[in-house]
């Protein structure tokens, strides 16, 4: 991949594409932040709904939901998912672990870290 493309990165990164480690003071201060992200979602978020607020691809919010990594209910054949579960694993490791964040995910990272004035 970089031998054809001369050395040069093909896409620009947030700068939180990588593990992030929070103390739990900033994870309460991240559950705030989504808390008020996700204030115009309803109570019970479908999987469609919480991979498109991340920018996520469905199948993956599923696969989370498989691992019980994510909290959610199964009723008549799809997952809803109670919106304060949403936000705690938001700032869980499972969440801040992904190595290829979207880049929605990448930009509310970036966002909460320049607000708190947190630095890497």
């Amino acid at each position: 991949y970089i031998g054809r493309s001369n050395g040069k990165v093909k896409h620009q990164e947030a700068g939180v594409n990588t593990i992030i480690s929070f103390s739990q003071e900033q994870r309460t201060l991240l559950q705030d932040y989504f808390r008020e992200e996700m204030s115009d979602l309803e109570d019970l978020i479908t999987v469609k709904e919480f991979a498109d607020f991340l920018g996520y691809n469905p199948n993956s919010v599923v696969r989370w939901c498989n691992k019980l990594s994510l909290k959610c209910f199964y009723v008549s054949g799809k997952y809803l998912i109670p919106k304060v579960c949403a936000i705690d694993f938001l700032s869980t490791d499972a969440s801040l672990g992904v190595r290829r964040k979207s880049h929605k995910h990448q930009l509310f990272l970036s966002d909460f870290m320049n607000r708190n004035g947190i630095t890497r």
